[in-house]
């Protein structure tokens, strides 16, 4: 936490005002010779403290499927990963990043990582706060405005992000025919994208499946048919042989006849009629 608070070496602490304190920290372990720039020596043994030996070994033995290490390819990972810093961030092309680059660096992650942010809770919170009953099977979020001559080399172009239902074997084409439509009203070109689909039908393993599951929900229908409605029925009758009701009723005149029919007539009513 001093280096944190500690002034910029190598430079003046006017040059990056804005600098977070865990880019302070980068910032001073990466430029050990205090000279306000970052070198290549310097920065390959950045990403050794960062990234330690025995990491880096396990990933490359995942990456291999294989139990040993080839030293070659550890060599040539470093560089690589050295390059692709340098070519972010070293602007001016001297072979280092110095210390505006690298302020300018962490400016702009900060920015995108904010605003990223607040579009994703801005678009949570319209998605729950839609008062629309019908089911959702997709849509677009448009994260930047569209790339221009002036946009940044890093910058791909991937300014928005297609949501589907994947319950819908029509959302994802439809949804992209949708934002492709926008984009083009945007731009003024009068013209329109239309999106047919034709799904493949089921291969006969899927159809197979299908009939299986179909198959079994029909036996739980028709075991919770035989349970619970026969259990229904029979529980009055058992009630009324056991208390002697029903032989009250054969003393009283009813025949066996008239009282079966009418436990017949009562239940079938009973199932009936909801």
């Amino acid at each position: 936490f001093e280096v944190a608070e500690a002034p910029l070496r190598g430079g003046a602490e006017s040059d990056c005002e804005d600098m977070s304190k865990s880019e302070r920290v980068l910032w001073t372990l990466a430029d050990a010779n205090a000279d306000g720039k970052i070198s290549k020596s310097e920065l390959k043994q950045s990403l050794q403290k960062m990234m330690p030996k025995a990491g880096l070994q396990q990933l490359l033995r995942t990456a291999a499927n294989s139990t040993e290490v080839d030293p070659q390819a550890e060599e040539e990972i470093d560089s690589l990963a050295i390059e692709a810093i340098l070519l972010a961030l070293d602007k001016d092309g001297d072979g280092a990043i110095g210390r505006g680059e690298f302020c300018a660096f962490g400016a702009i992650a900060r920015r995108e990582t904010d605003r990223l942010q607040g579009l994703a809770l801005t678009f949570s919170e319209q998605i729950l706060n839609s008062s629309s009953s019908c089911p959702r099977y997709g849509a677009y979020y448009v994260l930047r405005a569209a790339r221009t001559k002036e946009s940044p080399a890093w910058d791909a172009g991937s300014d928005a992000v297609i949501f589907v239902n994947t319950t819908s074997a029509h959302a994802a084409p439809a949804y992209q025919a949708a934002l492709s439509n926008a984009r083009m009203a945007r731009l003024k070109l009068g013209k329109k994208v239309s999106a047919t689909v034709h799904p493949f039908p089921h291969t006969p393993f899927e159809q197979q499946n299908i009939e299986k599951v179909a198959i079994f929900m029909l036996a739980i229908y028709i075991t919770f048919c035989l349970s619970f409605i026969p259990a229904g029925i029979a529980h009055f009758v058992v009630k009324e042989r056991e208390s002697g009701a029903q032989q009250l009723q054969i003393l009283s005149g009813a025949s066996h006849l008239t009282f079966w029919l009418s436990n017949l007539f009562y239940d079938v009513a009973l199932y009936t009629i909801p």
